[in-house]
């Protein structure tokens, strides 16, 4: 009996090893499949519109927000951005297409102008950027 038992845990010792080297190797293969993008300590909050993210460390690309402009009215969005190692691209699509763009290699502030109607996402774009800041006040209606 004591013959048995010892077969079967060198089998399960055998069979547990085999799982963890597959699953290690899945993990592996995924990694590599979507290593080009990280992100690493993020911190976001939008209250009322106010836009607030901190990023460690960012490679790749990052979505921001995405708000909707109505028809007929032009929308005014303020921003401060820094960067403390690392040049961003701070973007704006609209139906897929980049429709305002800036590049930040250090700090940033302006206002970014949205005058047609339909759905706006930001983005914040990078090969490898780190202690990544960005304020966005909430966005008002330009008169």
């Amino acid at each position: 009996m004591k013959k048995t038992n010892t077969k079967f845990w060198i089998i399960f010792a055998v069979a547990t090893g085999v799982v963890l080297m597959l699953a290690l190797a899945l993990s592996l293969v995924l990694l590599l499949k979507h290593g080009d993008q990280l992100v690493i300590n993020s911190k976001s909050s939008n209250i009322n519109g106010h836009v607030q993210i901190s990023i460690g460390t960012l490679r790749g690309t990052f979505e921001v927000n995405s708000m909707s402009v109505p028809d007929g009215e032009r929308i005014s969005l303020p921003y401060e951005m820094t960067v403390d190692e690392g040049t961003l691209t701070l973007y704006v699509e609209r139906a897929g297409n980049v429709v305002w763009e800036e590049e930040i290699d250090s700090e940033k502030s302006g206002a970014i102008e949205l005058d047609q109607a339909g759905t706006y996402t930001i983005y914040i774009h990078t090969d490898e950027g780190k202690g990544i800041k960005l304020d966005m006040p909430r966005p008002h209606v330009i008169e």
